[in-house]
């Protein structure tokens, strides 16, 4: 089986373009590992506390200790919220119609001069010449 020149030709491309971007996933990667690696580590923040210890005395009593104790009793207590609710309603406003008014009114005939009707003007035919 004989490889032609052609396919030799693709197969060395492909290799090529194989062989370059290898460097370019492991740089990837190691930026990968180092992300990881630095956001896994906790970062020391100093502070300055200071604990400042005082002794205070033991209190006494001089009161006897009680010989009874109270009963507890349940009082209820009802308090009274007002509420207040506001209400909104249209009231139609009285609005005034207009209101039409016929007056009479005498007319009296007037004298308008008319003109007579004229006839249009005709036109005479003419003779012209065709080429």
């Amino acid at each position: 089986m004989e490889i032609t020149n052609r396919v030799a030709r693709l197969r060395r491309t492909l290799l090529i373009i194989i062989l370059v971007t290898l460097p370019c996933y492991l740089l990837g990667t190691i930026v990968l590992f180092v992300a990881r690696s630095a956001s896994n580590q906790l970062t020391v923040t100093p502070t300055n506390a200071i604990l400042v210890i005082t002794a205070t005395p033991e209190p006494t009593s001089t009161n006897p200790p009680p010989t009874g104790y109270p009963t507890p009793t349940a009082t209820t207590t009802e308090t009274a919220t007002p509420t207040f609710t506001v209400t909104f309603t249209v009231t139609p406003t009285p609005t005034e119609l207009p209101t039409f008014t016929f007056t009479a009114t005498e007319l009296l005939p007037t004298d308008t001069p008319t003109l007579p009707p004229s006839l249009p003007p005709t036109l005479l035919p003419t003779d012209t010449l065709t080429p």
